[in-house]
């Protein structure tokens, strides 16, 4: 089922996400969740590359 990801329009909100899914995808011990906080970094930092 596909994670439906919230991406913030102002561009520090976007990088504060980023950062958090970071931390997130480093302390996961959940292989599914880590997957998942993956999958919305990728989202995210896809619309911040596309956004320079």
């Amino acid at each position: 089922m596909p994670i439906k990801v919230e991406i913030p329009t102002h561009k520090d909100a976007l990088i504060k996400q980023i950062k958090a899914l970071e931390y997130k995808i480093e302390h996961d011990t959940n292989k599914r969740a880590r997957e998942i906080h993956q999958d919305a970094y990728n989202a995210l930092m896809e619309e911040y590359l596309n956004e320079e």
